[in-house]
C-alpha cells in the first residue's frame, strides 16, 4: 500500500468544498467511479448528481474514485496498491457496489485498467454496475464486464435539475457552479446523440433552476447553465437577470446563433463574456440543412455583428469534417464562412475548431461510415493552410486517428 497515494487523495479531498464523509455502519456502501482522471471526472455533472442523490439516503454511503494520473498509475503498480476511494482511502473491493459512470466510449479501456489494478472481476467481489451517456447509447459494449447495465437516467432522478455538489478548482469548470436548465435537446440534428440519450427532452422550470442556483452562490459567483439550447429556455431572460441581481454572472454551455438578439447580447456582455462559441458544423448552408442543423448562414453573420456591437469580438467556430455527402466545395465554404464572420464584427481572435465526424449508433446517421482516413487528413491539412491565410484566425483539429478509434470502439 502506497502512503504517497493516500496522502495525495487526502490533500485533494481537503481542497474540496461539499464532499461528504459518512459513517459506514449498517449502510450499503457504493463507490462511484468515473473512468478518467479526477480533473476530467469532477468536470462531469452526472458524477455530482449521482454522488449527491445517493448520499441523501440515510441507508447509503457513496464515495468516489477515478483513474489515477500517469505518474500515480506507475506508483500503484510499483507498490501493488489497488484503486482507493477519495473519502476514506479504502480499497475499492471493500465496497458493496461499484458503480461506473461512463460518458464517452474513449474511456472504456480505462475501466479494465481500474479493475485489473484492484483485482476485481464480474462475479467475484463487489457487484459491478454501469450507467451514463455512453452506456445508454450502446449498452451492449458493457454487458460482458458488468453485473448490471443501466440505461437512461442513471442519476435516479429526472424530476430535478442536476447541479454541482462539490466545488473544487481542479476541474475544467473550477470557477463555476453548474446547473442543468435542460436535459437533452429539442433539435434533432441527424448527427447528434443527445436526443437519443436524453429522451424525452426536459426543460426545468425557472423555480427549479433558481433553487439549484441558490445552492451554489455561497461557493461560486459564476453560474454555468447546462443544456442543449440554453438560450432557448422559455425563461432564460428571467434566469439570467436573477443571476445578475445576486451579483453573479453566467456562462451558457450552448449558444445557437439564431437565439442571439440585442437583449441576449447585452446579458452576455453584462456577464463579462469576451468570447462566444458557435457551432455551424458545416461551411455550406446546403450541407448544414442535410445534417439537420437548420440555421442559415445569415443568422451566424447577424449574431457575429450583434456580439461585436456589444464588445464580444472573439468567436470560436466548430465544424465537422467527413460528413455524409460532403464535397470539396463544402470544405472550401468553411474558409469563406470564416471570412464573413470576421467581417461582421469579430475583430478579435477567431478560433476554428474541426472535429472529424464520428457516426453515432442509434442516431439518424448511424448507418454512415467513417470517412477514409487519408482523405480526411488531406482535407484537414488543406483547410488549415487556407485558414492560415486569414489574419487573426487560429486553427485546431482533432486527430482523425483518435476519432477513428472512437468510431471503432462503438462498433
Amino acid at each position: 500500500m502506497s502512503w504517497n497515494i493516500k496522502a495525495k487523495l487526502k490533500q485533494t479531498l481537503k481542497a474540496e468544498e461539499g464532499s461528504i464523509i459518512k459513517d459506514r455502519g449498517g449502510k450499503a456502501t457504493y463507490l462511484l467511479i468515473y473512468p478518467n482522471t479526477y480533473h476530467v471526472g469532477m468536470s462531469n455533472l452526472g458524477v455530482h448528481n449521482v454522488y449527491r442523490i445517493l448520499n441523501e439516503r440515510d441507508d447509503v454511503v457513496c464515495e468516489r474514485a477515478f483513474l489515477p494520473e500517469k505518474a500515480d498509475l506507475k506508483e500503484h503498480k510499483r507498490t501493488n496498491t489497488p484503486i482507493l476511494s477519495y473519502e476514506s482511502q479504502r480499497p475499492i473491493n471493500e465496497f458493496d457496489i461499484i458503480a461506473f459512470s461512463v460518458a464517452y466510449e474513449n474511456d472504456i479501456p480505462n475501466i479494465q485498467t481500474i479493475l485489473e489494478l484492484s483485482k476485481i472481476k464480474k462475479g467475484f467481489g463487489p457487484k459491478l454496475i454501469v450507467g451514463g451517456a455512453a452506456v445508454t447509447l450502446n449498452p451492449k459494449l458493457f454487458e460482458r464486464q458488468f453485473d448490471e447495465v443501466i440505461t437512461g437516467n442513471f442519476e435516479g432522478s429526472g424530476s430535478l435539475p442536476a447541479r454541482s455538489a462539490i466545488w473544487t478548482r481542479d476541474t475544467e469548470f473550477g470557477s463555476m457552479h453548474l446547473v442543468e436548465v435542460q436535459r437533452g435537446c429539442p433539435h434533432r440534428c441527424r448527427f447528434c446523440a443527445a436526443p437519443v440519450i436524453y429522451s424525452p427532452f426536459k426543460q426545468f422550470s425557472k423555480e427549479e433552476v433558481v433553487k439549484a442556483i441558490d445552492v451554489g452562490l455561497p461557493y461560486r459567483k459564476k453560474i454555468g447553465l447546462i443544456g442543449g439550447d440554453v438560450l432557448g429556455h422559455k425563461d432564460f431572460i428571467d434566469i439570467a437577470e436573477y443571476i445578475h441581481s445576486k451579483g453573479a454572472t453566467f456562462s451558457p454551455s450552448s449558444v445557437r446563433a439564431d437565439r442571439i438578439n440585442r437583449q441576449i447580447a447585452e446579458l452576455l456582455k453584462i456577464s463579462g463574456h469576451r468570447t462566444i462559441t458557435l457551432a455551424p458544423e458545416a461551411g455550406s448552408e446546403a450541407l448544414r440543412r442535410a445534417i439537420g442543423k437548420n440555421i442559415p448562414d445569415e443568422k451566424f453573420f447577424e449574431a457575429a455583428s450583434l456580439l461585436g456591437e456589444h464588445g464580444i469580438r472573439q468567436i470560436k467556430l466548430y465544424f465537422m469534417m467527413g460528413l455524409p455527402r460532403e464535397s470539396d466545395a463544402d470544405v472550401r465554404a468553411i474558409v469563406e464562412f470564416v471570412k464573413r464572420v470576421k467581417g461582421q464584427g469579430a475583430s478579435g481572435k477567431i478560433t476554428v475548431a474541426v472535429n472529424p465526424f464520428v457516426p453515432k449508433v442509434r442516431t439518424l446517421f448511424a448507418g454512415e461510415r467513417f470517412a477514409e482516413l487519408n482523405e480526411l487528413k488531406v482535407k484537414i491539412a488543406r483547410l488549415k493552410k487556407d485558414i492560415g491565410k486569414i489574419g487573426g484566425v487560429m486553427f485546431k483539429a482533432e486527430s482523425p486517428v483518435q476519432a477513428l478509434r472512437e468510431y471503432e470502439w462503438q462498433k
